[in-house]
């Protein structure tokens, strides 16, 4: 009875392990979690991008967003390689030439709502990327 015990104790851990340190989700998620619910509007995991939604963002706000992301990712297959969208409406959140974007297009709804960009792999955080971009190097 004690081997049985042992060896069920033994499969869990490395089970657990595996599923720590995977490649799988778990960065994601952890990513996910940090953003916040309120924030997330989706995840793009073909182009490894955040699609996020803020009323309002100054590098001072997302550098602590950008470091726990980075922080979930640090062992993931996405490290330095994701991006970060944000948008002032989560209507807004996407791709330029999605069909639900393009009429976002219309006043330049899109592109005013488009509050900044962050990408892993250059360190840059481009605030107003399509109006008036400002780049900024953030160390994570």
């Amino acid at each position: 009875m004690t081997s049985s015990l042992i060896k069920l104790l033994v499969s869990s851990v490395v089970l657990f392990a595996v599923a720590c340190n995977s490649s799988g989700d778990n960065g994601i998620d952890c990513a996910s979690n940090a953003i916040g619910k309120d924030s997330l509007v989706r995840v793009h995991k073909e182009q490894q991008r955040f699609f996020i939604q803020e009323q309002q963002v100054t590098h001072e706000n997302l550098r602590p967003v950008i470091a726990k992301i980075s922080a979930c990712l640090k062992n993931h297959e996405w490290k330095e390689k994701w991006s970060l969208s944000v948008f002032s409406d989560k209507k807004l959140a996407g791709y330029k030439d999605e069909p639900n974007i393009i009429p976002f297009h219309n006043n330049d709804e899109w592109s005013k709502g488009y509050l900044a960009e962050f990408d892993a792999s250059s360190h840059i955080l481009t605030l107003n990327p399509v109006v008036k971009p400002e780049t900024i190097e953030v160390s994570p």
